[in-house]
């Protein structure tokens, strides 16, 4: 996730001074409701081929020359599970590769460790490299298993 740039960090702290902003936050569901939610997203349609593409993704970060360390299977676990709820807040009930996509960046950014890389290269850099040297899950294939 890294550091906040300089100015960014010091607003933060600006904004602390005072009263806690956490504070201000108003419930908008109950817990229950939350819950339903969830369970709602834990029962979304994933298919076999989204699942291989997941696996796809996640091992690419294992045998990425420029990482130290790679997702891991309770990483896949949870882009799977971010990409449940992706789908769900899109208003549907099965996960497309699209899903697997919006959430890939941010899911695993904070996943991955760099080796030595080129300063220009970053943990968003790779990332986007290997969602885009995966092959993506198109729809014969999605139909074919």
């Amino acid at each position: 996730i890294g550091y906040p740039h300089f100015e960014d960090q010091v607003a933060m702290l600006r904004n602390r001074q005072g009263a806690n902003p956490l504070e201000q936050v108003a419930q908008v569901m109950t817990k229950d409701e939350v819950i339903a939610l969830q369970q709602q997203v834990e029962q979304l349609f994933i298919h076999e081929a989204i699942l291989r593409y997941v696996t796809a993704l996640t091992e690419a970060t294992r045998n990425h020359p420029q990482l130290v360390q790679g997702v891991s299977p309770r990483g896949a676990i949870a882009v799977c599970k971010l990409a449940k709820a992706h789908a769900f807040v899109e208003g549907r009930d099965f996960v497309t590769p699209e899903d697997v996509m919006a959430i890939w960046l941010p899911a695993c950014a904070h996943r991955i460790t760099l080796g030595n890389v080129q300063p220009d290269v970053n943990e968003q850099t790779i990332l986007q490299q290997i969602l885009q040297s995966v092959a993506t899950p198109d729809k014969a294939m999605l139909a074919s298993l």
